[in-house]
């Protein structure tokens, strides 16, 4: 009996153990910061195979909202990632370089070194949040906490959850989905990523705000670094040498200050002393082809369309000066290659938004992994310009919806219908049939609101098409032409849109929202 009573002790402790440690881990999991970055970058740097990453791109955000690797392997077969956080201090650039080293042989370093200006020897806290708590528990690790945070927090930073335990306040939805759901500003989520191996560490902005260009070619002085800063960037520059990896120094182009270009240049003169190679985009904006008015996301950023050039033109620079190989259709490269594929159907998702022409529209709308719902309704086929669109499988009201270029599903002249499909684990739609009551006479033949319509009426009712997504209740232009865009690789809702009859019976041309 005391051997058996003892047992059972050591497997209460054992089972007591294992659900305070599965507790502990939903927990965390929960109340951790869901900081977009924080939430990929060393999740997505862990996915990677040994051994696969070629260039690896460090800095601060103008890294990630500046360098799609995605480009960089489509267009230039070059296997990058973009291991760059929020402000990211370049001591904690030197440390990402030291994990990397752990698991990767990159052939190219490149340091963007717009932090490397920054006059504080510590950061805010939300900055080390995002630069290190990702980063799994070593020497390493603590090294970097020490380095960026005085003594009297490190505590707080080595655990982690000492820094969010008591977000009881500021829980929302968002804490209680995976990771890999990106959610916009009112904290619905805006898509889904499958994998987080998908994400090679770029951001994906989609906003314009027109800036105003920078004049820097008359700027030559030099102004200090902080001493702190000027350590470190040595530190960079020695231990890529000591790993016998060449490095490269570059700054992205933005809206630079004539006191930030003086710090750049002293950045200069110490590559030249170490024989580095420096290279200052702020330099060349007509080279790149930027466009202040339409390539910014704001002042110190580009969006989607500044990306791709910055992209493409470094994307030159590096197979023009260093021997980099091209990984297309290697196996070992398929998440690189999804990755492409991932974002180049972001950047056609965002230029479809910004297409107002209904033709060009209808036309770049149904293209392949697209399901496309189309509700028609009122008299838009007595407009004027209808035949130029000439929707073959519009009668009446009637709703179809497309999915590859091909019909799966038409209420043609059927007045009761419901279809339904899942479309992920998250997204389904929803498309009945509904009477319109709104102007049915009663049995004596008035018009009255709450009146029950005759039998009569109701059997000659107008039916027009209801479409739910998931549970939302879409609206639907009651005379025209409504549009419902569903990305099947992106995993979420592209785009509502909609072309009104207008009161001179003439089907726009200019898109609406709906």
């Amino acid at each position: 009996m005391p051997k058996n009573e003892n047992r059972k002790k050591k497997l209460k402790i054992i089972a007591f153990s294992l659900l305070s440690f599965l507790l502990l881990h939903y927990f965390c999991s929960v109340f951790q910061f869901k900081n977009f970055i924080t939430s990929y970058m060393f999740s997505s740097f862990y996915d990677l195979k040994p051994n696969t990453v070629d260039v690896v791109f460090l800095g601060s955000s103008h890294v990630y909202t500046f360098i799609d690797p995605g480009i960089l392997y489509q267009e230039y077969g070059i296997a990058g990632f973009d291991f760059a956080s929020e402000t990211q201090p370049v001591w904690n650039s030197y440390f990402n370089i030291k994990e990397t080293l752990k698991t990767q042989k990159p052939r190219l370093i490149v340091l963007e070194c717009y932090t490397a200006i920054y006059d504080k020897d510590y950061h805010v806290a939300g900055n080390i949040v995002v630069g290190t708590y990702g980063m799994r528990l070593s020497r390493n690790k603590i090294e970097a906490i020490k380095t960026s945070d005085p003594q009297k927090t490190w505590v707080t930073h080595f655990l982690e959850y000492p820094s969010y335990h008591n977000r009881y306040n500021d829980l929302k939805r968002r804490d209680f989905y995976p990771t890999c759901s990106v959610f916009d500003k009112s904290g619905k989520i805006r898509w889904n990523i499958p994998k987080r191996y998908l994400r090679k560490g770029y951001l994906f902005l989609q906003e314009t705000v027109e800036c105003m260009r920078p004049d820097t070619t008359s700027v030559s002085d030099t102004a200090a670094l902080s001493k702190k800063n000027e350590i470190w960037l040595k530190k960079i520059i020695e231990l890529s040498k000591q790993e016998n990896i060449p490095l490269l120094l570059i700054v992205n182009p933005y809206v630079v200050s004539e006191s930030e270009m003086k710090k750049f240049n002293r950045v200069a003169e110490i590559a030249k002393e170490y024989g580095i190679p420096f290279v200052n985009y702020n330099f060349y904006y007509d080279e790149i082809g930027l466009d202040f008015a339409i390539d910014c996301f704001d002042r110190g950023h580009t969006n989607y369309r500044g990306a791709e050039k910055m992209t493409r033109y470094l994307g030159n620079y590096l197979k023009e000066n260093y021997d980099l190989p091209d990984r297309r259709g290697q196996r070992e490269y398929d998440t690189w290659n999804l990755s492409a594929q991932y974002y180049e159907k972001l950047r056609y998702n965002q230029k479809l938004r910004e297409t107002l022409e209904f033709s060009p529209y209808l036309q770049n709308a149904n293209v392949e992994k697209n399901m496309v719902l189309y509700v028609a309704r009122g008299n838009y086929k007595n407009a004027t310009n209808y035949e130029d669109i000439n929707l073959d499988q519009a009668t009446g009201n009637t709703a179809w919806v497309m999915q590859n270029g091909k019909i799966i599903f038409a209420s043609q002249n059927s007045k009761d219908y419901c279809w339904h499909t899942d479309i992920s684990f998250f997204d389904s739609f929803t498309i009945q049939s509904v009477i319109d009551t709104s102007a049915l006479p009663d049995e004596d033949g008035a018009i009255l609101a709450g009146a029950k319509p005759s039998a009569q009426a109701l059997a000659e009712a107008p039916v027009y098409p209801q479409v739910k997504y998931n549970t939302t209740l879409l609206e639907t232009l009651p005379n025209g032409i409504s549009i419902f865009i569903y990305d099947t690789v992106i995993g979420n809702l592209v785009e509502k849109a909609g072309f009104a009859v207008t009161s001179e019976n003439v089907l726009s041309e200019q898109k609406q929202g709906i």
